[in-house]
């Protein structure tokens, strides 16, 4: 059995939930071929549980301007502590895609492709070894 990690996703639910984000992601590892990449502010829309057909109706015009739910922004653009979350994925090998409404940040995309380039590089390091708390 294998996962992705929605790093999005896991962030709005660690806030919601209230658990902790950052151990929800060591225990996963193990599991993670592949990682999905976005940025958000981690205000979790709990119409998404309340009523996920009403939910599922929104626009980026109703929840953008509300910084609520998985917007899926450029890296950088939120709130999730990407570069800690990538030095948990250093030496990670499997997939990882940055999943973002790019029709909608036109204007940024070389910043934006620069910015994931940087978070890239951290999973070239090679891994922490057990003794160095991975």
């Amino acid at each position: 059995v294998v996962m992705t990690l929605d790093v999005g996703h896991a962030y709005l639910a660690s806030v919601y939930f209230r658990f902790d984000f950052f151990e929800a992601i060591r225990a996963a590892l193990p599991l993670v071929r592949h990682v999905h990449v976005n940025d958000n502010f981690g205000r979790y829309d709990p119409l998404r549980l309340e009523n996920f057909t009403l939910y599922r109706t929104q626009t980026p015009a109703d929840t953008y301007p509300l910084g609520k739910g998985d917007l899926h922004l450029p890296v950088g653009w939120g709130t999730i502590p990407l570069e800690k979350v990538f030095g948990l994925l250093r030496g990670f090998r499997g997939t990882v895609v940055h999943e973002y409404r790019y029709n909608l940040f036109l204007g940024s995309a070389e910043d934006d492709y620069a910015r994931v380039q940087n978070l890239f590089t951290m999973l070239e390091d090679p891994a922490p070894g057990p003794e160095k708390g991975r």
